[in-house]
């Protein structure tokens, strides 16, 4: 190959290795910090490819003759250092949380380089000839590498997680229903101390928020929106266990919103800030299919930023880096906009007019236009509103303002916002829709420095600076609320409510059940001792990977307390959070089973040892006779304890069984029914190893097609009562608090027992081996049933069903005495006492039943003694 054909493949591949390859490495490793999916930026990357093409022609052209052999080895030598400087010779900077990064602390990396680049200076002076005789070899193997390691990247990429991005369409943001809506409006940065002085000032503002109560002993659990917001819409908090995008990305995918979406709700999102949610059509209505080329021209800046900072030498890293702002990211993204070269005037049919300049007044103007109750389903909308978050814009008289940076200032805006908050109200009104909407006005965090920027020691709703001041007045977000039909008067109520609690509140609006960690608010009682905790941090910017560190405050007591406050410590990312899919399971998480497996929100496939288990869009399947799981543990289990393992399951079939071995044992047969609901498998851990647990589930079907589909998991420590000796007697009065047998299908507690409210109903207690030796169960139960026939009223332990012995009848009731003719295996046993009830009533019957709550057996008590129970 001659010297200028050897010159042109060097241009490409230094050009290439830069600008395309190395940044694919880039994009497939951080996927879920980069909205473009790789596959659309396939586009770009042509267009990339093509350019390097053009520009390696020309600058193979314009060489002259004379400089081409030094800038050959030059190139030669570079396509091989940059290889090693971008794959081998990777720098641990930690995560990109925002914090300065000291570069002059590499260590030996940086010696390695330095010698390394002094050697190829070395190189191309004094065995320039050399390298010219060996061209074609190195280009050859620096070629190869380079386009190896990238298809190896491929081959871990996420295509089927990270799909197509969508646009926020805003064409029924103010289309409402005319029967049921549940309106979240989060007023910005809305200090709850403001709105009681505003109040208290002006008494008559509390008329206009008829059927509201407010709360202002409410806590924020972060002290800036990133994080909050998901915590408000999915009700899960950000630990640091993982990126925050990658947390944003995985929090959504199983939430209410997905549960509004399927159960026929129109859902419409409207954030400030986009990145602050992932805008899918599986968890908002108003997501449009819209991935322009603005978005994934930024994208590949980003990715070719992050990929010249591991390719360059340390000297110039700095620069790179640029104290965290980067290189040519922003610089693109401005030249992109003020350029308009990608203005689509479709997107326009798809935004609100602005007909004001200010977003709240706007908001208004646009609602009083546009807002109609066409929708013809339930509707859930959620506003965000940057106000009276700075800059505060508006004065009491909304008449645009300065931007004047001092507490009179917040305190004006606040007002304004509440005024503009009340036209919103009264537009509600004007539709028709206020009595048949719940409504949740809130804010994401209080007014942190706003707050202190005027302290007065007079004014005790303010907390002075020189004590987590700032912390404190961030963590005291405003909370009002209002109910389907509230129309009352305005109240005040005092409950310790937590942020935690808007998804739980929410879901109780819908009507829809979902588990989160708060509590309806309604449920909260006004003087209820709880802990609740704030996390502090300072906002750097969304390019951080983990933001920054938190530190963590618990407050017991009332939020205006300050001798409730605890600084508890600092929440960091651990090495752990880093490798999140070797992290071991912590009892009480939930493992959910997705359609991704590899890059499931919570990484549920490395538990599963068994040979191609199937999966659909949100389950694992047990189309197999057997489906193995191994769980490594986060702390040991213990021998001998008991635990219970649920199962969210549903049945293809209307009902089919299935059991769990756990280690060596099996469980009872669990009978599957149609619906998806929780299965509580109990079981005593008796493994030898005891950092992990080793989960057979066989479904023991009768039909081919028959499939059971699991989609949670969760395993939790439970304590169970028992027999101490073959020779005690257990007895259990069902009047009493018998939770800790952990009653299942049973109605609630009446003043004299329980009454079974399925086909099924069973209690758990622990038994020796030989337990039932010489003993009776006796069951005290009610004389008075309804659609039942007591002689087909069946006991059972465990699987094993109990020969009725005696039936003896009483004023007091009916005293049932079975045989116990069971021995076990172990010294501790873990014996399910199941009662099963055959109703004699139709459906229909059942249906029109006055009293439901008789269609089984009562149940006084039930004991477990020596010899013949008398």
């Amino acid at each position: 190959m001659n010297r200028k054909k050897q010159l042109f493949a060097a241009f490409v591949l230094v050009l290439s290795q830069v600008l395309i390859l190395f940044p694919v490495i880039t994009w497939t490793q951080n996927q879920f910090n980069i909205n473009t999916p790789f596959i659309e930026g396939l586009s770009l990357l042509f267009i990339v490819l093509v350019s390097v093409l053009l520009i390696s022609t020309i600058l193979t052209w314009v060489v002259p003759k004379f400089l081409r052999e030094k800038l050959l080895s030059l190139m030669v030598l570079l396509t091989l250092f940059v290889f090693i400087q971008q794959n081998i010779l990777v720098s641990d900077y930690g995560v990109l949380d925002g914090k300065e990064i000291h570069f002059s602390e590499a260590g030996w990396i940086s010696w390695v380089e330095f010698a390394m680049w002094g050697f190829g200076l070395f190189v191309l002076i004094f065995l320039n000839k050399k390298v010219l005789k060996h061209a074609s070899l190195i280009l050859t193997f620096s070629g190869l590498a380079s386009v190896a390691v990238t298809f190896s990247s491929l081959f871990s990429y996420d295509f089927a997680g990270n799909s197509r991005s969508f646009a926020i369409s805003e064409k029924q943001k103010f289309d409402y229903s005319k029967n049921k809506n549940i309106l979240v409006f989060l007023l910005d940065g809305f200090q709850s101390d403001l709105f009681t002085q505003i109040i208290e000032d002006e008494p008559e503002i509390k008329s206009e928020f008829s059927g509201f109560d407010y709360y202002p002993n409410t806590t924020a659990v972060f002290s800036k929106t990133y994080p909050t917001i998901p915590l408000l819409l999915t009700g899960k908090t950000y630990q640091k266990k993982q990126g925050i995008h990658e947390f944003l990305v995985s929090a959504y995918q199983e939430s209410l919103l997905t549960d509004l979406i399927d159960a026929g709700w129109h859902v419409g999102l409207f954030p400030h800030i986009k990145k602050l949610l992932p805008v899918k059509n599986n968890i908002m209505s108003n997501a449009i299919d819209e991935n322009g080329w603005p978005e994934i021209i930024k994208n590949y800046s980003q990715t070719l930023d992050l990929s010249l900072l591991r390719t360059v030498p340390h000297l110039i890293k700095p620069s790179v880096y640029n104290q965290g702002k980067m290189l040519l990211q922003k610089p693109a993204a401005q030249f992109i906009e003020q350029q308009k070269w990608f203005d689509d005037p479709l997107t326009t049919l798809h935004k609100m007019p602005k007909v004001n300049n200010h977003q709240g007044l706007n908001f208004l103007a646009n609602l009083k236009q546009h807002g109609s109750t066409s929708q013809d389903r339930p509707t859930f909308m959620f506003y965000h509103l940057m106000m009276p978050h700075s800059p505060f814009l508006l004065d009491r008289n909304l008449s645009p303002v300065e931007n004047l940076h001092n507490f009179n200032a917040y305190h004006d805006y606040a007002y304004a916002s509440l005024r503009l908050m009340i036209a919103y109200l009264k537009e509600l009104k004007a539709l028709g829709i206020y009595d048949q909407s719940a409504i949740m006005i809130m804010a994401d965090h209080g007014g942190g420095e706003y707050t202190n920027l005027k302290f007065d020691s007079d004014i005790n709703s303010f907390i002075p600076v020189n004590n987590h001041g700032y912390e404190k007045a961030s963590a005291k977000p405003l909370m009002l609320v209002k109910d389907f039909q509230a129309n009352g008067t305005f109240s005040v109520s005092q409950k310790p409510v937590s942020l935690l609690d808007v998804m739980p509140t929410l879901a109780d609006f819908s009507g829809l059940p979902f588990e989160a960690d708060g509590l309806p608010i309604k449920l909260i009682k006004e003087n209820q001792a709880r802990e609740r905790f704030f996390y502090y941090y300072n906002f750097t910017g969304f390019d951080s990977k983990y933001l920054q560190d938190f530190n963590i405050f618990q407050i017991k007591g009332h939020v205006n307390d300050e001798a409730s406050w605890r600084h508890k410590g600092i929440l960091t990312v651990s090495d752990v959070a880093k490798v999140k899919n070797n992290e071991a399971y912590h009892l009480n998480q939930i493992i959910r089973f997705g359609t991704d497996i590899k890059q499931d929100a919570d990484h549920s496939n490395r538990f599963i040892t068994s040979k191609n288990p199937l999966y659909n869009n949100s389950s694992l399947t047990l189309n197999q006779t057997k489906t193995k799981l191994t769980i490594p543990m986060a702390s040991p289990l213990i021998q001998g304890d008991t635990y219970q393992l649920i199962l969210n399951m549903s049945s293809k079939e209307q009902t089919q069984s299935l059991r769990v071995k756990f280690n060596d044992d099996w469980s009872n047969p669990v009978s599957v029914e149609g619906e998806s609901m929780d299965y509580h498998i109990p079981f005593i851990f008796r493994g030898s190893d005891l950092k992990k647990l080793d989960i057979t589930i066989d479904q023991m079907k009768d039909k081919v097609d028959a499939s059971i589909r699991v989609s949670k998991l969760l395993l939790k420590k439970i304590n169970v009562v028992g027999l101490n000796s073959d020779g005690t007697d257990l007895f259990f009065d069902f009047s009493e608090d018998i939770s800790a047998i952990h009653p299942e299908g049973f109605w609630s507690a009446e003043k004299w027992g329980r009454w079974t409210a399925k086909e099924e109903s069973s209690v758990l207690f622990l038994g020796t081996k030989d337990f039932c030796h010489n003993k009776t169960v006796q069951l005290n139960v009610l004389k008075f049933q309804v659609g039942v026939i007591i002689d087909q009223f069946k006991v059972f332990l465990n699987d094993q069903k109990l020969t009725l012995l005696n039936k003896k009848t009483s004023n007091q009731g009916i005293q049932l005495t079975y045989d116990c003719p069971i021995t076990f295996n172990h010294t501790s046993n873990l014996i399910k006492l199941t009662f099963e009830t055959n109703t004699t009533l139709a459906p229909s019957e059942i249906s029109n039943s006055k009293d439901v709550r008789k269609l089984g057996m009562g149940i006084r008590n039930f004991a477990i003694k020596n010899n013949q129970l008398n």
